[in-house]
This record gives C-alpha cells, structure tokens and sequence, in this order.
C-alpha cells in the first residue's frame, strides 16, 4: 500500500506537489524556499513560453505581443503589490507577494502556450482562437488596457435590437505606474469597423472622499433588468431603455452602467 501512494505521488505534477508543499505548515523559512522555487519555474516557463511565442511572430504581431507582454508585467507586478501589502512584518507580505507572482505567471504561460497553437491570422494574445472583429477592434484601439477575455457578457443594452459586447479590464497608466478599472461596450456591426465605449469605474463617483481611488479590479459584470429613472440621469431617462450593467469591483459597491442615449454612463 505504501509503494502504490509513493508511485502515485512521483506521477503528480510538479506545481501541485509543490502547492501541497508550500501550503504544509512548517517553518516560515521552508515556505519561503518553496515559494521561490515555485516562482524561479514559473519565470523560466514564461520566459520559454514567450520566447517561442515571439519567434513565431513578426512585424505588427510581433509589435502587439511585446507591448502586451510589457503591460501584462507592469500589471502583474502592480496586483500582487496590492495583495501582498496585509501586515506591517516584510516577511509575511514577501510570502503573499510570491504567492500572486506564481498565481498569475502560470496563468500567463497557460495564456501564451495556448496563443502557440491558435492561426497565426486570429492569435491574440491571452484570447481564444478565430476572435470576432470587435475583439481584434479592441486590442488594436487599447493596448494599454488588461482585457479579462474570459469574462464578458452581452445583452442588448442601448435598446436598438442588437447585442452589444461587455468586458471588464484594467488601465495601465501613461507612467506604468498605476492602473484603473474601466468597462468596455463594444458593438459588432456586420458591415463597418466595431465601435468601443471605454468608462472608468473610478471616475463615476461624484464624492472625492468616497474613496473611489481604492477601487481595486472589477469582479463582476451582469445584466441587469431596472426600472427607467431608478437612479438614473435625466438624459437615461429619456433613453427609454431599462437594460443596465451591474459592475461590482474590489473594495467598492456595485454600480449601474447604463446607455444615456448618447453615451454609456454609470449612474450618480
């Protein structure tokens, strides 16, 4: 019985070996080291990952991905800042900092190993193969922007009869420095080039002191059936239209982004 679960433990992936490692409790030295090796492989996957990636591409492609690679790092790197910023003791936060960092680089490599095996005429980077012509739109009209591919809805949200597009994201600053969470509504016209709306979460509230500015990344977007007028501006009013987006984000309550009738616009 012991040779079988020792044969069973030498067939595990490394990474969740490793995970039930670093997770066992012991010494915070002994985590500490796991961690590290955790991210060292990590880094080396990506690096590898990329590197394969960026062979295989060339003029404009090769541009995007490593403009993207350079806004995904910034923004990995600004994330688990903010997770790991918990305790006032340095080594508690480098442990949480170097849990992010493996998080979010092996979701990265499953990104980019998954970007060498779509068409080279549909591969964007961190998105599924053959994308529709508002998400290519999308990537070439925001590079600064995280999209969460992933993570969208649609509904008909202006009342016109067609659907329009909804992602979430994150904005990385002109400095690199910072990052905002915004909210895109794309429409997808058979005939034309997709349209955009971009709007910032954090530049909805009214109140300088409501601590909008916090705001972390938006969790959750969802249809939202609400009354016409139900805390909404006088010119969504006129809109007649009752379909909103319920947008709820990190530290900050959920907020209704809405058609105006000439713009998107969360409600005050």
């Amino acid at each position: 019985m012991r040779l079988l679960v020792f044969l069973f433990t030498l067939c595990l992936p490394f990474s969740a070996y490793a995970d039930q490692a670093c997770d066992t409790p012991r010494s915070s030295a002994d985590v500490m080291r796991c961690l590290t090796q955790q991210n060292q492989k990590a880094e080396a996957d990506l690096n590898k990952a990329y590197g394969v990636l960026s062979l295989q591409s060339q003029g404009d492609g090769l541009k995007r991905l490593e403009n993207t690679q350079k806004q995904w790092l910034m923004y990995r790197d600004l994330e688990c800042a903010m997770e790991s910023d918990i305790s006032e003791k340095q080594s508690l936060n480098r442990l949480e900092n170097l849990r992010c960092l493996n998080r979010l680089t092996e979701e990265r490599v499953g990104a980019l190993e998954y970007s060498l095996k779509a068409e080279n005429d549909a591969r964007i980077i961190g998105e599924v193969s053959a994308q529709p012509r508002w998400m290519n739109a999308l990537a070439s009209d925001y590079p600064n922007v995280l999209w969460r591919y992933n993570d969208r809805i649609e509904g008909d949200f202006d009342c016109d009869g067609d659907a329009e597009y909804v992602m979430s994201g994150l904005q990385v600053t002109i400095d690199g420095q910072d990052t905002r969470p915004v909210v895109m509504v794309s429409e997808n016209p058979e005939i034309g080039r997709p349209m955009s709306s971009i709007v910032s979460y954090t530049d909805a509230m009214d109140d300088p002191d409501s601590g909008a500015q916090s705001c972390g990344k938006i969790l959750d977007l969802k249809s939202v059936e609400s009354l016409v007028g139900d805390g909404a501006d006088t010119e969504a009013d006129t809109a007649g239209c009752s379909q909103a987006i319920g947008v709820s984000a990190q530290d900050c309550p959920m907020r209704l982004l809405r058609w105006t009738g000439e713009a998107y616009g969360f409600d005050r």
